[in-house]
């Protein structure tokens, strides 16, 4: 690293500009991208939801135009 590598400022950081530091292709330094699983959780209309919530997590997906995963959960 160069002395020139380095800026002082005096005023908070913007965001947005720091957006362009993920852009760089250096995959190494970056997560890797979550993928939710895609196990439905199997239970009857009459199962207890706490008997199938200890089974595992239960990722619920709740979309902006539709209530019904939660009404169906």
């Amino acid at each position: 690293m160069a002395a020139g590598d380095v800026y002082r400022t005096f005023r908070p950081l913007s965001l947005k500009r720091l957006s362009a530091l993920y852009a760089l292709n250096r995959p190494e330094l970056k997560d890797a991208p979550f993928v939710p699983p895609l196990r439905q959780p199997s239970r009857g209309p009459d199962e207890d939801i706490c008997a199938a919530i200890g089974q595992g997590d239960i990722l619920l997906h709740h979309p902006f135009d539709s209530f019904q995963p939660v009404v169906e959960f």
